[in-house]
C-alpha cells in the first residue's frame, strides 16, 4: 500500500509532496519488504490497486486556490479533544464514550 501511494502521490502537482513520496519510494525501495519484491519481480506484477481516482481531482485543479471552498472538518464535532497542554506532552482523544480513550 505505501508503494501504491507513493506512485500515485508522485503525480501531484505540489513539488512537496513528489519530493517526499520519491524519498519514500527510494527508503522503501532500497530495504523492500519481501512481499513487495516478490509482487514486483513476478511475471504478472502489481494486479490491482487499493487507490481510486476522485473524479473531483480534475475540478478542484483547475480552480484557483482563493475559488475553493473550505468544507467542515470532520472531527468539528466535539467527539475528538486535542489535548497539547497537558503538561505531559500527552495527546487524548476522546471517542464516542469515555472507556474508548486512547492516550500516545
Amino acid at each position: 500500500q505505501v508503494y501504491e501511494l507513493c506512485l500515485h502521490f508522485s503525480k501531484s502537482s505540489d513539488h512537496n509532496i513528489v519530493t517526499a513520496s520519491l524519498e519514500t519510494l527510494q527508503t522503501l525501495l532500497q530495504n523492500p519488504p519481501v512481499a513487495l519484491l516478490l509482487t514486483l519481480t513476478s511475471p504478472e506484477g502489481i494486479t490491482r490497486s487499493r487507490i481510486m481516482a476522485d473524479p473531483r481531482a480534475s475540478l478542484l485543479s483547475s480552480r484557483v486556490s482563493s475559488q475553493i471552498s473550505v468544507a467542515p472538518s470532520l472531527f468539528e464535532e466535539d467527539n475528538l479533544l486535542l489535548d497539547l497542554e497537558g503538561g505531559s506532552g500527552r495527546v487524548s482523544m476522546d471517542m464516542d464514550t469515555p472507556d474508548e480513550k486512547l492516550d500516545f
